[in-house]
């Protein structure tokens, strides 16, 4: 019959095997036992540590690094395509004043221009080898650009420079068709299209690399970019209604600029929000109200009063209030969504870098301490060894000393090391008198020829 003491004894065996295995294994840790190969892979192990922090390290630096190089890439083709688009602007500019004036001085700097845009091409160009796909772009540009030349600017030059004395010319008196008429807008907004596109991708590509963090830097431009965009739609009301109350040009000039502005706007923060269907649709919507508050409301208000037409009546029946307070709500809700978006990965990017900060703080921790282990750990079995040729030593030496036998050690060149009471008693020495001096000197002159020589060290 089991007595009832039998089962903890029973449930503690377990736990005696533990204790017996750890006790095992630390016995086997501070055994001199593969010595040399316990010092070495305790030296080891923390140099592995070091080796994968640094490893670590350095992969997010060129982590950081590579996306650094893919903004700044970005940032200098975005760069060079928007100063092709003011060249073109430019280019445009000097081609119509000199058709509106004749003045040679116009000439001058359109060459100069068509240069630069040529250079500029070549240098975009060679920023995106790499890309096919924006190498077909930009040919397409170079394409545009040249055609217009070709078709509009030099024909229409000519025939400017035709006729000095006119004070007018009409582009389309030199035959060149329709394309002519229109000063070759056409022409030209391909080329503009093109380059648009080839910004908008680069963006694109450029948020598609960027890690989470990055996200929180683009929404702050977003949010940073909304203010400008809302401001615009609301100086366009403004100067509106400044121009139909006076009929003042300056305030028709003001309300263009802010529709330019209107305009820019929208088109950066379209490239921002591209990765975002909701806020790119609704971004497009509030580009469409407001240009069917243009079409439909400020254009017939300043062209009836540029005509000098009654406007209190087209007023009345206006519905451009309730446009502007449909854009402005839209507005409202674009920035909470893109507020909310900010927030959640601000927070995301934050949890991330105390997660990476944390983790690399651990391993670091983790590694010094496997280097204090493994130090103390190599520093005790030195110790040991040390303390077990000391004691080795003292019992032989304690051996030699106290045997009755005359006992004297010597090197490879014949010097005396080490010599016993015994042996001294016997040769009639004392203390250390013979420790390096040769054996020779022990040895009767009638059987040795070599002369005694000084003490010398033991080799």
């Amino acid at each position: 019959m089991m007595r009832p003491s039998e089962p903890s004894q029973v449930q503690s065996t377990p736990k005696k095997g533990r204790v017996g295995l750890f006790r095992r294994a630390a016995s086997w840790l501070f055994s001199p036992r593969h010595f040399h190969f316990k010092l070495l892979s305790g030296t080891a192990a923390g140099v592995l540590v070091i080796v994968l922090l640094a490893g670590i390290f350095l992969y997010v630096t060129l982590r950081n690094h590579q996306q650094e190089v893919v903004r700044s890439h970005t940032i200098d083709v975005i760069r060079l395509s928007s100063l092709i688009e003011n060249d073109i602007a430019s280019l445009e500019s000097g081609h119509r004043g000199f058709l509106l004036t004749g003045d040679q001085n116009y000439l001058a700097p359109f060459d100069q221009r068509r240069d630069l845009i040529r250079r500029r091409l070549e240098d975009l160009t060679s920023l995106i080898l790499n890309n096919p796909k924006q190498r077909k772009r930009m040919m397409k540009v170079q394409e545009a650009v040249q055609k217009w030349l070709n078709t509009v600017a030099f024909p229409e030059i000519r025939a400017r420079q035709s006729k000095p004395g006119e004070t007018t010319f009409s582009p389309n008196e030199n035959g060149s068709g329709s394309a002519s008429t229109t000063l070759g807008n056409s022409v030209l907004d391909q080329a503009r299209e093109h380059l648009q596109s080839l910004q908008d991708e680069e963006q694109i590509v450029l948020n598609q690399r960027m890690v989470e963090q990055e996200w929180a830097s683009q929404s702050t431009q977003i949010l940073d970019f909304l203010p400008k965009l809302e401001r615009a739609v609301l100086e366009m009301e403004k100067e509106k209604r400044g121009y139909l109350l006076t009929g003042q040009a300056s305030f028709g000039e003001a309300y263009r600029r802010a529709a330019t502005d209107f305009y820019t706007y929208n088109g950066y923060l379209s490239i921002l929000v591209a990765n975002s269907p909701s806020q790119a649709e609704l971004l497009a919507n509030i580009r469409a109200n407001v240009e069917r508050w243009i079409s439909s409301s400020a254009m017939p208000a300043i062209e009836a009063k540029r005509t000098g037409k009654d406007v209190a009546h087209l007023l009345a029946t206006d519905s451009g209030e309730t446009l502007m307070a449909d854009i402005q709500q839209m507005l409202t809700t674009f920035e909470k969504n893109e507020l909310s978006v900010y927030e959640m990965r601000t927070a995301a990017a934050s949890r991330e870098r105390i997660l990476k900060t944390s983790v690399l703080g651990a391993l670091a921790l983790f590694a010094v301490a496997l280097l204090v282990v493994s130090n103390s750990y190599s520093f005790v079995l030195v110790r040991r060894q040390l303390s077990k040729l000391q004691g080795a030593e003292t019992h032989i030496r304690s051996i030699i000393e106290n045997i009755l036998d005359a006992m004297i050690t010597i090197d490879a060149n014949g010097m005396i090391c080490s010599i016993n009471p015994a042996a001294e008693r016997m040769f009639g020495y004392s203390g250390n008198e013979l420790v390096g001096h040769k054996f020779s000197k022990l040895v009767p002159k009638s059987y040795g020829n070599e002369p005694d020589a000084k003490a010398v060290p033991c080799a």
